[in-house]
Protein backbone atom coordinates (compact mmCIF):
# COMPACT_ATOMS: atom_id res chain seq x y z
CA UNK A 1 0.00 0.00 0.00
CA UNK A 2 1.39 3.26 -1.13
CA UNK A 3 1.80 5.96 1.61
CA UNK A 4 -0.09 8.90 1.71
CA UNK A 5 2.55 11.18 0.12
CA UNK A 6 2.84 9.05 -2.44
CA UNK A 7 -0.93 8.33 -3.41
CA UNK A 8 -1.10 12.37 -3.27
CA UNK A 9 1.61 12.93 -5.23
CA UNK A 10 0.80 9.99 -8.06
CA UNK A 11 -3.33 11.40 -7.72
CA UNK A 12 -3.38 14.89 -7.66
CA UNK A 13 -2.88 17.17 -11.19
CA UNK A 14 -2.87 20.98 -10.49
CA UNK A 15 -4.05 23.35 -12.67
CA UNK A 16 -3.34 26.75 -12.70
CA UNK A 17 -4.77 29.62 -14.71
CA UNK A 18 -6.32 33.33 -14.52
CA UNK A 19 -10.18 33.85 -15.18
CA UNK A 20 -11.78 37.44 -14.61
CA UNK A 21 -13.41 38.55 -11.36
CA UNK A 22 -16.98 38.03 -10.86
CA UNK A 23 -18.82 38.80 -8.00
CA UNK A 24 -22.55 38.42 -7.13
CA UNK A 25 -24.55 40.32 -4.61
CA UNK A 26 -25.54 43.73 -4.57
CA UNK A 27 -22.56 44.83 -2.53
CA UNK A 28 -19.80 43.33 -5.11
CA UNK A 29 -16.92 41.49 -3.64
CA UNK A 30 -15.70 44.24 -1.57
CA UNK A 31 -12.46 44.29 0.11
CA UNK A 32 -11.85 40.25 -0.10
CA UNK A 33 -12.54 40.37 -3.84
CA UNK A 34 -10.63 37.45 -5.92
CA UNK A 35 -7.44 39.21 -7.42
CA UNK A 36 -7.54 37.39 -10.98
CA UNK A 37 -5.63 34.47 -11.08
CA UNK A 38 -7.60 31.34 -10.17
CA UNK A 39 -6.40 27.66 -9.11
CA UNK A 40 -7.90 24.08 -9.56
CA UNK A 41 -7.35 20.69 -8.39
CA UNK A 42 -8.07 16.91 -9.45
CA UNK A 43 -7.69 13.94 -7.73
CA UNK A 44 -8.39 10.66 -7.31
CA UNK A 45 -9.75 9.11 -3.92
CA UNK A 46 -12.06 6.00 -2.73
CA UNK A 47 -15.66 5.97 -2.29
CA UNK A 48 -16.01 7.82 1.40
CA UNK A 49 -12.32 8.74 1.92
CA UNK A 50 -12.63 12.60 3.47
CA UNK A 51 -9.64 15.12 1.65
CA UNK A 52 -9.20 18.51 2.06
CA UNK A 53 -8.79 20.96 -0.36
CA UNK A 54 -6.92 24.32 0.08
CA UNK A 55 -8.77 25.99 -1.99
CA UNK A 56 -7.67 29.97 -1.58
CA UNK A 57 -5.57 32.30 0.18
CA UNK A 58 -7.53 35.64 0.98
CA UNK A 59 -6.52 38.96 1.94
CA UNK A 60 -8.62 41.97 3.61
CA UNK A 61 -7.78 44.94 1.17
CA UNK A 62 -10.18 47.68 3.24
CA UNK A 63 -9.44 48.89 6.71
CA UNK A 64 -11.24 46.82 8.75
CA UNK A 65 -11.81 43.68 9.75
CA UNK A 66 -13.57 41.22 7.45
CA UNK A 67 -16.29 38.61 9.06
CA UNK A 68 -16.59 35.51 6.85
CA UNK A 69 -20.33 33.97 7.18
CA UNK A 70 -20.82 31.22 5.25
CA UNK A 71 -19.52 29.52 1.40
CA UNK A 72 -21.46 28.39 -1.50
CA UNK A 73 -20.32 26.31 -4.18
CA UNK A 74 -21.26 26.82 -8.08
CA UNK A 75 -21.77 23.91 -10.00
CA UNK A 76 -21.69 21.51 -7.44
CA UNK A 77 -21.91 17.45 -8.93
CA UNK A 78 -24.47 15.42 -6.56
CA UNK A 79 -21.29 13.03 -6.27
CA UNK A 80 -19.04 15.40 -4.22
CA UNK A 81 -20.03 15.98 -0.59
CA UNK A 82 -18.88 19.28 0.85
CA UNK A 83 -18.90 18.55 4.73
CA UNK A 84 -17.02 21.56 6.14
CA UNK A 85 -14.79 24.53 5.50
CA UNK A 86 -12.47 25.63 8.00
CA UNK A 87 -10.04 28.91 7.78
CA UNK A 88 -6.70 29.56 9.49
CA UNK A 89 -4.05 32.55 9.38
CA UNK A 90 -1.63 31.39 7.05
CA UNK A 91 1.47 30.96 9.93
CA UNK A 92 1.03 31.15 13.52
CA UNK A 93 4.39 30.64 14.36
CA UNK A 94 7.64 30.88 13.44
CA UNK A 95 9.26 27.92 11.37
CA UNK A 96 5.77 26.40 10.88
CA UNK A 97 4.89 25.94 6.96
CA UNK A 98 2.83 28.62 5.72
CA UNK A 99 0.03 26.76 4.45
CA UNK A 100 -1.72 24.02 5.59
CA UNK A 101 -2.37 22.14 2.76
CA UNK A 102 -3.17 22.15 -1.26
CA UNK A 103 -4.88 19.17 -1.75
CA UNK A 104 -4.82 16.26 0.68
CA UNK A 105 -7.09 12.61 1.11
CA UNK A 106 -7.49 13.63 5.12
CA UNK A 107 -9.64 15.95 6.63
CA UNK A 108 -8.22 17.76 8.94
CA UNK A 109 -5.43 18.60 7.44
CA UNK A 110 -2.04 18.62 9.32
CA UNK A 111 -1.22 21.89 10.77
CA UNK A 112 1.45 22.27 13.17
CA UNK A 113 1.89 25.63 14.08
CA UNK A 114 -1.44 26.58 12.87
CA UNK A 115 -4.98 27.35 14.48
CA UNK A 116 -8.22 26.07 12.45
CA UNK A 117 -11.90 27.83 13.05
CA UNK A 118 -14.89 27.09 11.48
CA UNK A 119 -15.12 29.64 8.41
CA UNK A 120 -18.54 31.38 10.44
CA UNK A 121 -17.45 33.86 12.60
CA UNK A 122 -13.57 33.64 11.24
CA UNK A 123 -12.07 37.44 11.38
CA UNK A 124 -9.63 38.55 8.29
CA UNK A 125 -7.92 41.21 9.54
CA UNK A 126 -6.95 44.28 7.32
CA UNK A 127 -3.43 43.22 5.35
CA UNK A 128 -0.57 44.59 6.20
CA UNK A 129 1.57 41.49 6.21
CA UNK A 130 1.77 37.95 5.03
CA UNK A 131 0.62 36.93 8.76
CA UNK A 132 -2.89 38.29 7.33
CA UNK A 133 -3.29 36.12 4.79
CA UNK A 134 -6.10 33.29 5.61
CA UNK A 135 -6.23 29.98 3.98
CA UNK A 136 -9.65 28.38 3.65
CA UNK A 137 -10.11 24.16 3.73
CA UNK A 138 -12.76 22.44 2.21
CA UNK A 139 -13.83 19.46 3.82
CA UNK A 140 -15.14 16.34 1.16
CA UNK A 141 -15.91 13.19 0.09
CA UNK A 142 -17.10 11.34 -3.08
CA UNK A 143 -20.26 9.49 -2.22
CA UNK A 144 -20.32 8.05 -6.02
CA UNK A 145 -18.14 6.30 -8.48
CA UNK A 146 -17.71 8.98 -11.12
CA UNK A 147 -16.24 12.65 -12.19
CA UNK A 148 -17.65 15.35 -10.01
CA UNK A 149 -16.39 19.04 -9.14
CA UNK A 150 -17.30 21.95 -8.50
CA UNK A 151 -16.78 24.94 -11.12
CA UNK A 152 -16.15 28.24 -8.35
CA UNK A 153 -17.25 28.97 -4.89
CA UNK A 154 -18.86 31.45 -3.59
CA UNK A 155 -17.92 33.52 -0.09
CA UNK A 156 -20.29 35.63 2.32
CA UNK A 157 -19.43 37.70 4.69
CA UNK A 158 -19.69 41.16 6.13
CA UNK A 159 -17.73 43.98 7.46
CA UNK A 160 -19.46 45.85 9.81
CA UNK A 161 -23.29 46.38 8.35
CA UNK A 162 -22.31 45.93 5.12
CA UNK A 163 -22.16 42.49 3.40
CA UNK A 164 -20.40 41.04 0.64
CA UNK A 165 -20.03 37.90 -1.87
CA UNK A 166 -16.75 37.33 -3.30
CA UNK A 167 -16.77 34.81 -6.31
CA UNK A 168 -13.16 32.72 -6.36
CA UNK A 169 -12.94 30.63 -9.77
CA UNK A 170 -10.84 27.78 -7.86
CA UNK A 171 -12.80 24.95 -9.07
CA UNK A 172 -12.07 20.81 -7.54
CA UNK A 173 -12.45 18.05 -9.07
CA UNK A 174 -12.66 14.79 -7.30
CA UNK A 175 -12.43 10.86 -9.00
CA UNK A 176 -13.92 7.94 -7.61
CA UNK A 177 -12.26 5.65 -7.42
CA UNK A 178 -8.62 6.22 -6.60
CA UNK A 179 -7.97 3.67 -9.48
CA UNK A 180 -9.66 6.27 -11.59
CA UNK A 181 -7.22 7.09 -14.48
CA UNK A 182 -5.48 10.39 -13.86
CA UNK A 183 -5.60 11.22 -17.62
CA UNK A 184 -9.41 10.81 -17.23
CA UNK A 185 -10.06 13.56 -14.15
CA UNK A 186 -10.76 16.49 -16.12
CA UNK A 187 -11.64 19.91 -14.14
CA UNK A 188 -15.23 21.12 -15.25
CA UNK A 189 -15.63 23.18 -18.45
CA UNK A 190 -16.07 26.66 -17.19
CA UNK A 191 -19.04 28.21 -18.06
Amino acid sequence: MASAGKRLAIGAVVVLGTAACSNGGSSGGGPLADPGPSMGEALTIDLSRVGTYGAETIENHGGAAAVLDRISYVGLSPGLRVFKTLAMHVRTQPGATRLATGMIRQFPPPHKGATLRPLAGFRVRPYRSWRDTVELLIGFRGVQKGVHSFRAFRLYYHVGGKHYVATYHDFLTVCVPYSFPLSRCNPPKRG
